[in-house]
């Protein structure tokens, strides 16, 4: 009966090891393991270390914490009175919290490989809400051909508090834009400025105000009126 009972003893113990073995996981410097605990369907996360899965919880993935600088993209916005411009801003700072609820909140209230893409969205709603308040001659110095620094420090702040608001408290995100002075404006729309026909945009820009309806109408009679301008520079 002794050596029966050493051998089950012995068996439970390597079953026991392999066991803790097979639930050891090595979570790496600057990142987490995400894992969900099947039962009630919850997620939590390991940080850096050494850690052993319990009965019931799932590996998901692993989320970088790491900062992830973006260089510049153009985003393509109009201003109050209708001029589209093209604003450089770049992710400068672009990581998620190192925080238990940060890292839960990127990998489930959005798709994680999608943090960028899903970030880049809100960035132009961001940049639509401030270019679109403001005039074109209050964001753009046409002797230097660049943004007006003072104005687009402020348009940087705004945004960025915006982001605050709305990636860092929801997704878990810290981000921080940088916008550029290299604004780009078509040429048509310069020279519209100065004209009759700019004016006249500018006014019925400014008497719309705040109804979507009417600002999506006067987007549409703007662009008709740079394609039939195009028409004519090219006839």
């Amino acid at each position: 009966m002794l050596p029966l009972a050493l051998g089950l003893l012995l068996l439970l113990i390597v079953a026991m090891v392999l066991a803790l073995k097979g639930a050891r996981i090595e979570v790496e410097p600057a990142t987490a393991l995400v894992y969900m605990n099947m039962g009630p369907g919850t997620v939590g996360a390991y940080k850096a270390g050494t850690h052993f899965l319990k009965p019931g919880q799932q590996k998901q993935g692993v989320v970088s914490l790491r900062n992830e600088p973006r260089e510049a993209v153009m985003i393509s916005v109009n201003t109050a009175d209708l001029i589209p411009v093209e604003v450089p801003c770049a992710f400068r700072e672009f990581r998620v919290v190192d925080t238990f609820q940060a890292i839960v909140a990127v990998w489930t209230q959005i798709k994680y490989e999608d943090r960028y893409e899903n970030t880049l969205t809100i960035l132009k709603i961001a940049l639509e809400n401030a270019i679109g308040s403001r005039q074109f001659d209050e964001i753009y110095d046409p002797e230097s051909r660049h943004g007006r620094k003072d104005q687009l420090e402020e348009i940087e702040r705004e945004i960025n508090s915006a982001l605050d608001e709305t990636v860092e408290k929801e997704w878990g995100l810290r981000v921080q834009v940088e916008v550029g002075e290299g604004i780009k404006a078509p040429e048509e729309a310069t020279r519209a400025r100065g004209s009759r026909e700019g004016e006249f945009l500018r006014a019925k820009a400014e008497a719309a105000g705040e109804n979507p309806n009417v600002r999506v109408m006067l987007i549409a009679e703007a662009l008709g009126e740079a394609l039939r301008g195009l028409k004519k520079g090219n006839g």
